[in-house]
């Protein structure tokens, strides 16, 4: 279930689904690990911009890929 979630965020997030965009123009992503949820926005996403932006602060982290942002263990919310 895991790599079938993993791959699903890629497919989004390199195809830039529009649908997983809609709200405020933010994909949200959840993972198991502190902090679990975040959000990138579709700007962000349009420019190879891996940005999570954290739900539960002000904190943010970069990733220079999407692997490496799906590695982070990052997957659709």
């Amino acid at each position: 279930m895991e790599e079938h979630q993993r791959e699903q965020t890629r497919e989004v997030l390199a195809d830039l689904s529009v649908a997983a965009f809609m709200n405020q123009n933010r994909c949200h992503l959840k993972r198991k690990s502190d902090p679990g949820f975040a959000y990138i926005t579709l700007d962000d996403a349009l420019n190879y911009n891996y940005v999570v932006h954290f739900l539960d602060s002000e904190g943010h982290k970069e990733y220079s890929t999407l692997d490496e942002l799906l590695d982070d263990g990052w997957i659709l919310d």
